[in-house]
């Protein structure tokens, strides 16, 4: 009787009035698979999957003289496979050992038809997401669909037709048996492998909805096959670098590439395991730390993008992970110290100024209760700007310092109780190198330099003279540094000498015009605020003027050093002058020079401005006044 059935239904598939009985080829299919599956198998499924049963058996011998499978029987073979998987079919109690047993040659025809123009792909494709997603363990059905068509050569293969179709092949029948029967695109350099990969990410897409937990155990399963080598120094320098075994390149390429596109196709959904992702991202850090010269610069940018994703706070950390986290402070250090790739040194900062930033902010317990019924909405704004403090995307966290900037500027009293920690979290973030962080820090510092002064002069001198850092953010870091004499003021002649020095390197910084122009500026500020407490340095002054104005071809250089000149004998008191007789006059006799030969009418227009204040004291030098003595005698 069964064997009847199992005639009938290639009958009513085959009939010219088949579309009338798919109905029914539906339920007589399901119940005849569910009732006697082993039968079912054997009679039915076993037929359907004819060329893929012969493609399993991989016969060396082979009599025939032609193709196993003909590319017109082929073409009809597939269109009756599309017709099952679209009716459902394949989501039965057989659906584990239909994909243990065809998907694997299935996924080889799907990755030789894929790089043709082949019109038989969508169908194919539709097969083998159907068997994919109807199994239970559809990530191992996954990792067995990417890795197909890599392998030994096969005596029965998958080969190309003569109308653009295909055909099931024996290597008898073939002059060069191929088992990897892709034409790669010379200019592609991964080798076709992102196109499987991209069909694979396709796959999973369409997987039915509610298989979060088993995309996020796919991912990590993923994640620890790409990085298993790791844990073994020897196999760890020639991971991803061309190992002996070609097969295995491919296989851990093709993985790479769909761990990276996983994370930018699924984010968050892919983190649910968070322990085990840890500890994960922990090994690959370590190892990169310890060794260097290991070149795991995919995989570690990869790590590094998920440890941003934790440190934005929308998936919870356990205390036990949170540990985990801070214990990477040190290796992030040392991968930005040593790293040969700028991006990969520059991303490895930013997480370590990002985790610093955190463990910092979890002392911030006062800051976010005392929140009172009149300053609700200023404890909200606080709240805000705490939580983005730690924000790993850099506007927000750069958001988040201008707007702290703002309540220091105020005088937030709930700011000022914490303004230790906060110059602390500041400091930090002083060592970013992203422009808009680190300028925003720098000017949020400003606000509180009577705090702390000297640790904050430290840190910003030490900045000015960072050649790494760009002239432009040196240069802006001057005009901060001009805003804190301001605010120190009176107090500035006790860190002169250490502003003087740091701008006088500047100045005679050959091989940039800002720098020079910025510094001579700061100076000029300096000579007008500190006023008398700058007599110390006249000499460095006045060679550095004059180095300037008679070599330096710069002429808002020129302009620089005369705001000096004059910032200095404006801010000091005249009768000064007339004890510094020999300074004086090489000050007067350099701006002399200046207004002779200078061509530049606003140099000389300054230059003139400040002979009229020297003019009257050097006339005095020239031409002292005689006083008339009386000789009177007594007799």
């Amino acid at each position: 009787i069964i064997e009847q059935v199992s005639v009938m239904l290639e009958e009513l598939m085959n009939s010219k009035l088949r579309q009338q009985f798919l109905r029914l080829y539906k339920n007589l299919v399901h119940k005849f698979t569910a009732e006697h599956p082993d039968l079912a198998f054997d009679l039915y499924w076993s037929e359907i999957f004819e060329p893929c049963v012969n493609w399993n058996k991989n016969s060396e011998s082979q009599s025939m003289s032609k193709a196993l499978l003909s590319e017109r029987d082929a073409e009809s073979w597939l269109n009756r496979l599309e017709t099952i998987a679209n009716l459902g079919l394949l989501q039965s109690n057989l659906s584990e050992k239909l994909c243990d047993e065809f998907l694997l040659p299935l996924s080889f025809l799907y990755h030789h038809v894929y790089q043709g123009i082949s019109p038989q792909k969508t169908a194919l494709l539709t097969v083998v997401r159907e068997l994919i997603s109807s199994s239970a363990s559809w990530s191992n059905q996954v990792l067995e669909f990417l890795s197909a068509n890599l392998g030994e050569e096969r005596n029965v293969f998958w080969g190309n037709g003569d109308s653009g179709g295909f055909m099931l092949k024996h290597k008898s029948q073939h002059s060069i048996p191929s088992s990897r029967n892709i034409s790669l695109d010379p200019n592609d350099s991964l080798g076709g492998n992102d196109k499987i990969v991209e069909v694979t990410i396709k796959i999973i897409k369409s997987l039915p909805s509610g298989r979060d937990d088993q995309l996020s155990d796919f991912f990590l399963q993923l994640f620890r096959d790409v990085t298993s080598c790791l844990s073994e120094p020897e196999q760890a320098e020639n991971f991803l670098d061309g190992p002996a075994d070609l097969h295995q390149f491919q296989v851990s390429l093709r993985k790479g590439l769909l761990l990276d596109l996983l994370c930018q196709t699924f984010g968050q959904k892919l983190l649910k395991n968070t322990t085990q992702t840890i500890a994960l991202l922990k090994l690959i850090i370590v190892q990169k730390s310890e060794n260097p010269s290991m070149e795991k610069d995919e995989l570690l940018m990869i790590s590094f993008g998920i440890l941003s994703t934790y440190m934005r706070d929308e998936i919870k950390l356990t205390e036990s992970d949170e540990a985990e986290v801070k214990s990477l402070l040190e290796p992030l250090n040392k991968i930005n110290q040593t790293s040969r790739n700028d991006e990969v040194a520059k991303l490895s900062n930013d997480l370590r100024i990002c985790i610093a930033t955190k463990i910092n902010l979890e002392s911030l317990p006062t800051l976010l209760k005392k929140q009172t019924a009149a300053s609700a909405s200023v404890s909200a704004t606080l709240s805000d700007i705490i939580k983005d403090l730690g924000d790993p995307l850099i506007p927000s966290r750069a958001h988040a310092i201008i707007q702290l900037g703002k309540q220091f500027a105020a005088k937030n009293p709930l700011v000022m109780e914490n303004v230790g920690l906060l110059q602390k979290i500041l400091l930090e973030n002083l060592t970013h190198d992203d422009s808009y962080v680190f300028l925003a820090a720098v000017k949020c510092l400003a606000q509180i330099s009577w705090c702390n002064t000297q640790k904050i002069l430290d840190r910003i001198t030490c900045e000015i003279l960072n050649v790494s850092r760009k002239e432009d953010d040196r240069a802006k870091c001057m005009e901060v540094l001009v805003n804190i004499m301001k605010i120190t003021n009176e107090m500035l002649p006790k860190y002169e000498s250490q502003i003087f020095n740091c701008l006088l390197k500047c100045v005679n910084y050959q091989h940039s015009e800002m720098m020079r122009v910025s510094s001579l500026g700061c100076l000029g500020e300096l000579c007008k605020i500190c006023k008398f407490g700058i007599l110390c340095h006249i000499q460095e002054i006045i060679d550095v003027c004059e180095r300037t104005l008679t070599e330096d071809q710069s002429q808002l250089a020129k302009k620089g050093a005369i705001v000096v000149l004059a910032n200095f004998i404006e801010s000091q008191d005249k009768s000064l002058f007339h004890e510094l007789e020999r300074e004086t006059l090489r000050i007067y006799r350099l701006l002399k020079k200046v207004t002779a030969s200078c061509l530049d009418e606003e140099v000389q227009h300054r230059a003139l401005q400040a002979l009229g204040v020297l003019s009257g004291i050097v006339r005095e030098f020239m031409f002292p006044k005689t006083k008339i003595q009386h000789d009177i005698k007594i007799l």
